[in-house]
This record gives structure tokens, C-alpha cells and sequence, in this order.
């Protein structure tokens, strides 16, 4: 699994899409605030971790973000929406899978599965053992199985873990992520295989076997005494519920017929299982019924209400108009009353009646005239409507009564029926204890015959146990870490560190690197100067990576690094000022060179299969830095985010 391409969408829909080469080194280099650290949050983010994408141009601008994953013969693409406002995780996901993938354009980006779904398949393609992890036993948590989000850990060094003195591994100082590495590793790298696991499985299984077998040895030996008690015990308690007609004698004689008629105990049909009084699922639908009723109910007395307070309102309106109706009349408000008779007094009939004003003015107020009058006769028949509701009420009423009759009735039947099922609850209890005595006694048979069961079992476990032990879980481990320590120290040599010819090895149980100089032991915290640490970093997750690499161990085949010149330039305008300084004769600036050599060499000699990917503000005067570097420089406002979006 390595990262073929990384994809931005902005709000427009324009499209930022880096390609990385799937093989040697892959170098971003830029000036502060271009989004180089943002990158590895884009790729975590579509791996189904937090959206750790700082706040501001880049959250602001992009829409979607989306990755394209290499598994060699398959590609993968996962494709996320921005996270809500306030959020910092998505789960929805747009998924695809073939031989070749190639950026969907915006328009075409939807949602079509799960975070969950598609870890599941790339954790396929990885080929993560589906086994579980391998707790303690004193440990009160339980064992859980392997996934993608376990492989993290070794994949990104951040900034601020680069040169870590207390902090090998990412996200190591969060106590669950820390006991999560130290539970996984084993899984991830072969600790423990399926052959072992399906091993462990059939061993549980047989002692479980075993523990039954030597219990039931022991309390159901049907020679025993303490079985033949049983078989009275049980045999008085079929007489006391009058199961039985004929009475025999407790003794030894009589033991098989007392075994016969348990037998048949087993298949009497004493209880009452005629269901016809048993009213539980009509109980339900008449309850239902009758809530859906009253819901019905309140909907006509809201209705109801509303249609008189309607009524109400719209005689007070009818009113009104009347009364604006008289004042028209009264003043002659038209120069014609109905009779069609001139009737204003004030002026003479037709009296410049044929002018534009006037014929706008008499247009209006004829048009006001029939208004009101269309407002007044047009009214709905509001008592019918009125009287309708007050009926659908009454009669949703009468059906609720009627039901609430039946169901009490139902009630109380059912309780009858209860109290009968009750009462037989000592036969289902006695014929419940004689099947699970029968069913142990006619197991064995025999003592002999269990004992000799017990006897093949334990030898089949004594075999198995052998098994095991060819290949020590514990031991596994410690070969695992002895040659990733190997390892270490052979590629730490090749770094500008004080500790460069001194023994260096993983130390799995504290996450952390030991150095052993002068005879003397120091863990990683106590080695001193930003440059051992970064150098111890690198050293152990490249050997990490070889012994996955070499062993086809599920890991991804990548590695993300973030500002591994900081150790020397901690700001920008160190390495420029650096540079300019033609007198310096760049001693830190060889240092840089010298770790972007190591990287390149590694990869070109010992593990040509690994991707590494690094983000940096420092630039190196080497061909293969600039054969390695996948853009020019990123200088603001362009960036991760182009000035244009």
C-alpha cells in the first residue's frame, strides 16, 4: 500500500491533485504556512483518522479531500467530504476500486460507502492476519483483532516527533494508542501466525472439553453415591406432582426402570399450551388501536376549535363590513343607487361624469361596492362543517368505550390463563432438571469410558501444547526485536550521530531506543542533542520497515516525514540566512545533506520497494534531491492551495 496521489476540491470545484512516485524518495519543499505539514493530515484523514487539518486557508477552501492508495495490481480511492462545522470526523466515504484510478472530476463526487467499509477491504489487500491479539491473562481488557488504524504508528513522523526525545513512535504518549502498539506489533510483524492462533483455539477448546469431562467425572459417576441420591431425589419429586401412577422401591435393583420413567417424565405434555385464551397480541392491537383513536380524536378537537374560533372571527368581520357598507349607502356613494336613479344631491346629473378622473374614481368605487357585497353573501356553510366535527368526535368516542370494554375483558382472561401457566411451573422445572441428568448419565455410561476419554484428551493437549512451544510466543517477539536492533545500529551508522559506532537496539516493552557506549546503557531520553534523536528516529523506523519489507509483513509500504532539517534550521529564515552567508562553510547544511543521502541510499540499495515521503523548508544542491522533488518550490500564496481557489 503506498499513496499514488493526493487530491483537493475547492467550494468552486477546481481540482489540486500531487502525484507521487510510488518508488524512491518523493521531497516537497516550501516556505512557512504552504500546507507541507497539512499534507500527511490529508492522508490520515482518508485512512479514517481525525481531520487534523490546521484552521484556516485550507479548511476554508477545500470541499473534499481525497487520496488514491496503490496495492500494485489495485488502486483505491477514498474521497471525503469536509467535516461538518464543529466536527473533526466523517465517516461517510466515496469509494473506488480498480486496476487503474484516475481523480473523479467534482461534479461526479458523492458519497457511496463507509469509513469502516473501506478500511475493511484495503486491510484485505494487506493481507492483516484476522486473528486477535494475545492479552495477558491477568489483563482486564479483552483481546481484539487487527486493523488498518493499528499501522499509523509506523507510518508518520511528525514535526513534532521527528526529534522527539521521549516520543519514537506517532501518537505513542496517548496511554490506549500506547498499549494499542504494544498489543499490535506482535500481530503486524508475525509474532503470532494463524497457524499458532487456530493452535490456541483448539487447545481452549479441548481443555474447556477436559474441565467438563473431569467434572462430570466427578459429580455424575453413576456408580457414585452422590448420583444414586440424585436419582431418588429427583424420582420422590415426580411422585410429589402425581406424574407417575405406579411407586417402586429405591434400591439398586429398581434403578434402570426409575431411569425409563424419568425418561418418559421428559416427554409428557402436561402444560397447558392451548393459546386460544391467550389474548397477548389482541391485547396489543386493541392498545394500539385505542391510541391511534385517541390520536384521532385530539386531531377533531383541534380542528374543532379552530373552525369556531374561524366562525367567531369571520362574523366579527362580517359585521364590520356591514357597518362599512351603511356608511357608503348613507353618504351616496355612487352617483347611481341600485334603481339606477341619480342620487347625489350635490351636483347636477352626468355632471362631467365623462372625464378620466372620474371615470378612474366611479371604476374604484364600484369596484369596492361589489367587494364588499361578494365578502358578505360569500360565506361557508361553517355551522354544517361545525356540526360534522362535534359528530366524528362523539363517534370516535363510542369506538374508544367499546374497545377499552373489550380489552378489559381480555385482561382479565388473560391473567386466568397466566395464573395456569404458573402453576405448572414446577413440572417445566423438574422435567428441565431430570433432561439435564439424563443427558450427563447417558454420556458416560461408564466411569471406565469417561476416563478414557479424559485420557485420549489430554494427551491430544500435551501434543498440542508441543506444538506451541516449537516457537515460544515470547521468544517470536524477541527475535523480531533482535534483528530490527541489528538493523538500527547498522543504518545508524551511516547518520551524523555521536552514537553512530555504538550498539543500539528497539526496546518493544518501552517504545523506545536503548544506546550502549562505555559500557554504559541509555535510553534514548537520556542521550542528549536533537541530532541523536533524530537520528535514532529514522534509524529505527527504516529498520522497522526493512524487517516488514523483508518478512511481507501487512504494513503500508510508506513512510511520511515531516521537517527533518528543523534539528538544524528550526525557522525558515535560519536556512536562508545560512545560505546567504557565503563565508559559512555550511556545516549544518551538510548534516541535512548527509540524512537526504542516507534516505536516498537506503532506498536505492537496501529497500527499493519502500516510498518516502518528505516535507521540508530546507533545500539540498544534489541531483538526486532535485530528481526527487515532485514540485517546485511551494511559496506563498501558492501552496498546498493554489492562489486562484
Amino acid at each position: 500500500m503506498k499513496i499514488k496521489q493526493v487530491l483537493l476540491y475547492s467550494n468552486q470545484g477546481k481540482m489540486r491533485v500531487i502525484n507521487f512516485n510510488l518508488i524512491g524518495l518523493n521531497i516537497i519543499t516550501g516556505t512557512s504556512a504552504t500546507g507541507k505539514s497539512a499534507l500527511s493530515c490529508v492522508i490520515e484523514y482518508c485512512m479514517g483518522e481525525e481531520f487534523k487539518v490546521p484552521i484556516g486557508i485550507i479548511r476554508d477552501r477545500v470541499s473534499w479531500y481525497g487520496v488514491i492508495f496503490n496495492f500494485g495490481d489495485i488502486e483505491i480511492l477514498i474521497a471525503k467530504p469536509a467535516p461538518g462545522k464543529g466536527k473533526n470526523s466523517c465517516s461517510q466515504v466515496m469509494f473506488r476500486e480498480g486496476s487503474i484510478i484516475t481523480p473523479p472530476v467534482f461534479n461526479t463526487l458523492s458519497v457511496n460507502s463507509n469509513q469502516e467499509n473501506a478500511n475493511s477491504i484495503m486491510a484485505k489487500y494487506l493481507k492483516l492476519p484476522e486473528i486477535p491479539t494475545h492479552l495477558s491473562k491477568m489483563s482486564s481488557r479483552e483481546d481484539y483483532k487487527l486493523k488498518l488504524k493499528h499501522c499509523v504508528y509506523y507510518l508518520f513522523q511528525k514535526q513534532n516527533i521527528v526529534a522527539n526525545q521521549d516520543q519514537l513512535f506517532y501518537k505513542q504518549t496517548d496511554f490506549s494508542h500506547n498499549l494499542s502498539i504494544k498489543d499490535t506489533f506482535p500481530l503486524i510483524f508475525g509474532a503470532k501466525d494463524l497457524k499458532t492462533h487456530l493452535y490456541e483455539q483448539e487447545l481452549k477448546e479441548m481443555k474447556r472439553e477436559l474441565i467438563r469431562l473431569q467434572r462430570n467425572s466427578q459429580d455424575f459417576d453413576f456408580n457414585s453415591e452422590k448420583s444414586l441420591n440424585i436419582l431418588k431425589s429427583l424420582y420422590n419429586e415426580v411422585k410429589v406432582l402425581n406424574l407417575i401412577e405406579n411407586d417402586l422401591d429405591l434400591d439398586e435393583s429398581n434403578i434402570q426402570a426409575i431411569i425409563d420413567i424419568l425418561k418418559n417424565i421428559t416427554h409428557i405434555d402436561n402444560l397447558k399450551n392451548d393459546s386460544s385464551n391467550f389474548f397477548s397480541n389482541e391485547i396489543n392491537d386493541i392498545t394500539e388501536k385505542i391510541s391511534n383513536l385517541r390520536k384521532e380524536r385530539k386531531r377533531f378537537e383541534i380542528q374543532l376549535s379552530n373552525a369556531r374560533y374561524f366562525s367567531n372571527s369571520e362574523n366579527d368581520y362580517i359585521k364590520e363590513l356591514e357597518e362599512q357598507q351603511s356608511r357608503l349607502q348613507t353618504i351616496h356613494s355612487l352617483p347611481y343607487n341600485d334603481q339606477n336613479e341619480w342620487q347625489w344631491p350635490f351636483s347636477e346629473e352626468n355632471l362631467a361624469l365623462d372625464s378620466d378622473i372620474a371615470k378612474r374614481l366611479i371604476s374604484e368605487l364600484e369596484s369596492l361596492d361589489k367587494k364588499i357585497k361578494d365578502t358578505k353573501y360569500y360565506k361557508p356553510s361553517q355551522k354544517s362543517y361545525i356540526d360534522n366535527l362535534i359528530k366524528e368526535i362523539n363517534n370516535t368516542k363510542l369506538k374508544i368505550n367499546t374497545l377499552e370494554e373489550q380489552l378489559s375483558i381480555m385482561i382479565r382472561q388473560n391473567d386466568n390463563y397466566e395464573k395456569d401457566i404458573l402453576e405448572n411451573y414446577d413440572t417445566v422445572a423438574l422435567v428441565s432438571k431430570i433432561k439435564f441428568f439424563l443427558e450427563h448419565v447417558l454420556s458416560l455410561n461408564s466411569g471406565s469410558k469417561n476416563n478414557s476419554k479424559i485420557g485420549l484428551l489430554e494427551e491430544k493437549i500435551k501434543k498440542i501444547d508441543k506444538e506451541i512451544d516449537k516457537n515460544d510466543f515470547n521468544d517470536r517477539i524477541e527475535n523480531i526485536v533482535r534483528i530490527i536492533s541489528t538493523n538500527l545500529t547498522r543504518i545508524l551508522h551511516h547518520f551524523s550521530s555521536e552514537y553512530g559506532d555504538s550498539f543500539s537496539w528497539f526496546d518493544f516493552r518501552k517504545l523506545t531506543v536503548l544506546v550502549r557506549k562505555d559500557d554504559k546503557i541509555m535510553a534514548m531520553n537520556k542521550v542528549g542533542s536533537a541530532q541523536n534523536y533524530l537520528a535514532l528516529h529514522l534509524s529505527c523506523l527504516l529498520a522497522i520497515h526493512q524487517y516488514s519489507l523483508r518478512n511481507n509483513c501487512p504494513l503500508p509500504k510508506f513512510l511520511i516525514i515531516d521537517q527533518p532539517s528543523q534539528v538544524y534550521f528550526p525557522r525558515e529564515e535560519d536556512f536562508r540566512n545560512l545560505v546567504a552567508n557565503k563565508n559559512n562553510k555550511y556545516s549544518d547544511l551538510e548534516s541535512v545533506k548527509l540524512i537526504y543521502e542516507n534516505l536516498n541510499n537506503f532506498i536505492q540499495e537496501e529497500e527499493t520497494d519502500l516510498q518516502i515521503i518528505i516535507t521540508d523548508h530546507a533545500e539540498i544542491d544534489a541531483d538526486f534531491f532535485r530528481n526527487a522533488k515532485l514540485e517546485p518550490r511551494w511559496i506563498n500564496p501558492n501552496g498546498l492551495i493554489p492562489e486562484n481557489w
